[in-house]
């Protein structure tokens, strides 16, 4: 006696309907499975020949019948894992980096050296970040910004103990400020970054200053 195992489930045997046809089984495994999984749903023609023969082919069955199962399951309710936008990433890396060299420029005689080697290492951790999330994105402006990044960190660590808080940032300014002008440069041009003035410009005319009367 000839059965038939399917995604479906087991046909009968001789006096049931007759084994789907190859062009039949494509388009069922078509409708329910992509290509990559269709192996697994495969129609199985087996016979059975004694009681010991029923019980391998029955455990062969099982096994293949748990496997289209799970392959169907796994058809029907997998999602695409959305994929990251690296532009979005760039852009927000490089908005972090641009926080933290703000953060670095507004210290003052009120900070310490301390505060500042700590401020220059958030500063290094954000680059760090950026140029992970930047990939291969910008890669001449990325290489400009972290030869900016590699010169501030370096005059950090120079930084003479004798120096006052003072003395320290004067001698960081001319590194401050390139690192600072590569990464606004990348923001214009990846993200469409505005620059905005230190100083808002008035809402209103001033008013005009009227001339003395003549006597």
């Amino acid at each position: 006696m000839r059965r038939f195992v399917t995604a479906s489930g087991i046909s009968g045997g001789s006096g049931d309907a007759r084994p789907p046809s190859d062009k039949e089984t494509q388009r069922q495994r078509s409708r329910r499975c992509p290509a990559d999984l269709r192996p697994v749903v495969e129609v199985i023609d087996v016979t059975f020949a004694g009681t010991r023969g029923r019980a391998h082919i029955r455990g062969r069955i099982i096994t293949i019948g748990l496997a289209a199962l799970l392959a169907v399951a796994g058809c029907n309710n997998s999602s695409a894992t959305p994929t990251a936008n690296p532009q979005v990433a760039f852009c927000s890396s490089i908005a972090s980096l641009g926080s933290a060299i703000a953060t670095f420029k507004s210290m003052d005689a009120q900070d310490t050296i301390s505060d500042i080697q700590t401020s220059a290492a958030a500063v290094k951790s954000a680059f760090q970040a950026f140029k992970d999330a930047a990939g291969g994105l910008a890669t001449s402006q990325v290489a400009t910004i972290e030869t900016a990044a590699t010169g501030l960190q370096s005059a950090v660590a120079a930084i003479p103990s004798s120096d006052t808080v003072d003395q320290a940032l004067a001698s960081l300014a001319p590194q401050v400020a390139p690192l600072d002008a590569a990464r606004f440069e990348a923001g214009k041009a990846q993200c469409g970054e505005v620059k905005r003035s230190a100083t808002p410009a008035p809402t209103t005319a001033p008013a005009p200053t009227l001339a003395p009367a003549a006597s």
